[in-house]
């Protein structure tokens, strides 16, 4: 069987993104997006053959939406909405993804997608847990000491471990994020099915779509940097100000697509800073939070709890979504730092569904270019930042950028 069967074994993310594309004029985006492997000592084309990507990527461009998974997308609400609108659903089931582009160099591989955004931006979540899979099956086939057995035996360990801890932790609430680096499709709906038995409501659902459907659990997810560096990019021509103008209208145009019901911002495109500055106090009374994703996530809780004060806005009826690297011993000091303070919750990927015997990477796929300009991500964390020099310095300009804070990827 191919790894990828399924159009919903995607992140939810993708699809609330979709529609939004879908429905605006940034649909007709000529867009570019690439493969980066941020783990430098690892060289991904030594255990994964071209011929072999490639064969898994075909595979792939011809998978189709089923009619229960339309059935099962049409249903979804969002309080008393539709979630998903006909029309959008429509170009869902008939969607064929474009072509790709691989070559091996230096023992990586330049995997890039290009074409229009609405089409193109698929490929993201498609294809990362299929160069994910391929790399991690082939360590563990691989591996001698110790034996894939061993690695199985000691991932299975590791996870009963963490249930029982969770389960004697219940202010740790959190959801799945784990579909793109995951070990293997296989070992994430073990990984996600056992622990809705074991932790019931404490356990919030899976970003994974098709996991959410085929097990009864809630699907979680809301925007990617893609939208807030693909929507800049095509304004990078544009004055400072009209650059910032893109990110205050993005989170205007993501509320009234989706109303008050799915309102979590993602805040550390430009740095957490200029958001939580010159962004967010038009849209934290209305807002439910916001979700960390890089950086040093006690030190973004301390300043949105600040922010929401000097708003005169109590933190209390607030959320953060930490996101981040996440593991265990991470997560139960932020709840109990927080806790009675501001609401938390966890998006836990890596260390979730990919916590075996064998040493994780940090892959990604990322939008490289949009409307003929490069895009950035500067982030909290410097180690995290992409965009030629000449566009960083033009995103650091426009947002005031000081951040110094600089972290190596593991996850």
């Amino acid at each position: 069987m191919p790894i990828s069967t399924s159009v919903l074994d995607t992140d939810d993310y993708k699809f609330s993104m979709g529609q939004f594309i879908f429905h605006r004029p940034y649909l007709n985006a000529e867009v570019r997006f690439g493969l980066i492997n941020r783990t430098k000592g690892v060289r991904i084309a030594e255990h994964v053959s071209e011929q072999k990507l490639r064969e898994e990527l075909d595979a792939a461009r011809e998978v189709r939406m089923t009619q229960e998974e339309y059935d099962f997308m049409a249903d979804r609400k969002l309080g008393k909405r539709q979630m998903f609108q006909k029309d959008y659903l429509r170009f869902l089931r008939d969607l064929r993804p474009g072509p790709y582009e691989l070559e091996e160099r230096d023992g990586n591989f330049r995997l890039e997608f290009a074409g229009k955004w609405s089409e193109a931006t698929y490929w993201e979540t498609r294809a990362l847990p299929i160069v994910s899979e391929l790399y991690y099956g082939s360590v563990i086939q691989h591996s001698t000491n110790p034996s894939p057995s061993e690695i199985y035996a000691e991932g299975y360990r590791r996870h009963e471990e963490k249930l029982d801890i969770l389960s004697r932790r219940t202010m740790i609430r959190f959801s799945d994020f784990g579909t793109r680096r995951r070990a293997s499709k296989d070992w994430q709906e073990f990984v996600v099915v056992s622990t809705a038995r074991r932790l019931g409501d404490q356990f919030l659902g899976t970003s994974n779509t098709h996991f959410a459907m085929k097990h009864h659990l809630n699907a979680v997810g809301t925007m990617a940097h893609e939208l807030n560096m693909i929507i800049a990019a095509c304004h990078m021509a544009g004055t400072d100000e009209e650059l910032r103008g893109t990110q205050r209208q993005l989170m205007r145009d993501w509320e009234a697509e989706y109303g008050p019901d799915l309102l979590i911002a993602l805040s550390d495109t430009w740095g957490s800073q200029f958001f939580l500055r010159h962004i967010f106090p038009e849209f934290a009374h209305r807002w439910t939070g916001t979700r960390q994703d890089s950086g040093d996530p006690f030190a973004y809780g301390e300043a949105v709890i600040q922010c929401y004060e000097t708003l005169r806005i109590d933190p209390k009826t607030k959320l953060i979504v930490f996101s981040d690297s996440l593991n265990l011993e991470t997560m139960e000091a932020l709840a109990m730092i927080f806790n009675g303070r501001i609401k938390t919750i966890f998006g836990w990927g890596t260390n979730f569904t990919n916590d075996l015997k064998i040493p994780t990477i940090s892959l990604v796929i990322k939008a490289l270019r949009a409307a003929g300009h490069g895009t950035v991500k500067l982030s909290d964390n410097l180690a995290k930042a992409m965009g030629s020099p000449e566009d960083i310095n033009r995103i650091i300009q426009a947002a005031g950028y000081k951040n110094k804070f600089f972290e190596e990827c593991k996850s």
